[in-house]
C-alpha cells in the first residue's frame, strides 16, 4: 500500500519583532478573554489570528500558520513568562515614546500656525493706510504756473513713524525666529537627554541583572556546599549507627555467654 504523502513545509523560527507584534495584537484584542466573556470564542480567536497573520505578512513579509502562532503563544505564557513580560514592557515604552512624539509635533504645528497668524496681522497693520498721519498737499495757481507746497512739519513725523513701525515689525519677526530656533534646540536637547537616560536605564538594568545572576550563583554554590555537608553528616551518622549496632550485637553475645556459664 502506498502511503499518502503530506505537503510538509519547513517552519522557520520567529524573530523578536514578529513575536512583539503578535503579543501587541493579542493583548490589544484580549485573545485569552481575560477582560470579559465573549460569545463564540473560537470564531473570535480565529479572526484575531487572521489579523496577526496579515500584519506579520505586511510588516515582515513572512507567512505564519495558526498552529505555529498558537504554540508560540502558549510557550510564551507557560514556559517563557519572563520573555513575555520584557516584550510587554518594550511595547509600553514604545507607546509612551510615540505619544510624546505626537504631542511634540502637535505643539510645533500650533506654534507655526500662531507665528503665521502673527506675521499676517503685522503685515496687514503695516499695509493699512493711516487716517491721522496724512500729508497735506496744497496746489496754488500763480499765473499759470503750478506749485506744490507740502506741509513738512506734518510729513516728516509721518515718515519717521512708518520707519519706526517697520523696524519694530522686523525686530518682532527676528525675535520670533530666535524663539523658534531656541525651541527646536531645546526639543532636540530633551530628545537626546531622553535617549541618553534610556540607554543609561538599559545599562543599569543590565548591571542589576548581572549582579542578580552573580548573587544567584553564589546562593547556588552555598546551597550545594550545605547539601554536601548534609550528605557527609548523614553518611557519618549511618556509619556511627552501624558501628553502634555491631557493638550492641557483640555485647549481647557476651551477655549470653556469661549467662550460659
Amino acid at each position: 500500500m502506498s502511503r499518502r504523502r503530506r505537503n510538509t513545509q519547513h517552519v522557520t523560527a520567529m524573530s523578536r519583532g514578529e513575536i512583539a507584534e503578535m503579543v501587541r495584537i493579542l493583548d490589544k484584542k484580549d485573545y485569552d478573554g481575560r477582560k470579559q466573556v465573549y460569545k463564540q470564542p473560537r470564531d473570535r480567536k480565529n479572526e484575531i489570528l487572521d489579523r496577526v497573520i496579515s500584519s506579520l505578512e505586511q510588516k515582515f513579509g513572512v507567512q505564519r500558520t495558526k498552529p505555529q502562532l498558537q504554540r508560540r503563544w502558549s510557550d510564551l505564557k507557560y514556559k517563557e513568562d519572563f520573555v513575555l513580560e520584557s516584550l510587554r514592557t518594550e511595547i509600553r515604552e514604545r507607546k509612551k515614546k510615540d505619544r510624546k512624539k505626537r504631542r511634540r509635533n502637535r505643539e510645533r504645528q500650533r506654534e507655526l500656525e500662531e507665528e503665521v497668524e502673527h506675521d499676517e496681522d503685522q503685515n496687514a497693520a503695516a499695509q493699512a493706510p493711516g487716517d491721522d498721519n496724512t500729508t497735506v498737499m496744497k496746489v496754488e495757481d500763480n499765473g499759470g504756473d503750478d506749485e506744490v507746497a507740502v506741509d513738512q512739519d506734518e510729513a516728516e513725523p509721518d515718515m519717521l513713524g512708518k520707519d519706526a513701525e517697520a523696524d519694530v515689525s522686523q525686530q518682532d519677526q527676528q525675535e520670533v525666529r530666535d524663539q523658534k530656533e531656541s525651541d527646536i534646540n531645546t526639543d532636540r536637547e530633551e530628545h537626546e537627554a531622553e535617549e541618553i537616560s534610556g540607554t543609561s536605564y538599559h545599562t543599569q538594568a543590565r548591571e542589576t541583572i548581572t549582579i542578580d545572576k552573580r548573587q544567584a550563583q553564589a546562593l547556588r554554590d552555598n546551597f550545594e556546599d550545605a547539601y554536601d555537608n548534609i550528605v557527609v553528616l548523614k553518611c557519618n551518622t549511618w556509619a556511627a549507627m552501624s558501628k553502634y549496632q555491631e557493638d550492641l550485637k557483640h555485647l549481647k553475645q557476651k551477655m549470653k555467654n556469661i549467662f550460659q556459664l
